[in-house]
């Protein structure tokens, strides 16, 4: 499964926008295939985004909390959470 998230600075000066500590949740609860994805390069706009930019991170992994059916999933960074997707997994 492909995730993109795009993270963004609405500020004028540059910030550590936090992607190493982010989180995915899949049907509520962080999923542990998340943190083995973080460990490839990232664009250096990832840890350091400049004022009005954006940013955007991809990672292939296999979601270990998939159910079938719907499944619910959110990238939390900090105290910030995306809205949720739902995808139905046959």
């Amino acid at each position: 499964m492909r995730i993109a998230v795009t993270v963004t600075n609405p500020g004028t000066e540059p910030i550590a926008p936090g992607v190493f500590g982010s989180e995915l949740l899949v049907n509520g609860e962080p999923d542990p295939s998340w943190r083995l994805a973080m460990n490839g390069a990232v664009d250096p706009s990832l840890v350091r985004l400049p004022g009005g930019d954006s940013a955007e991170l991809v990672r292939d992994l296999r979601v270990a909390g998939l159910v079938p059916g719907p499944n619910e999933f959110a990238v939390r960074i900090g105290d910030v959470q995306s809205d949720p997707v739902v995808l139905d997994m046959d």
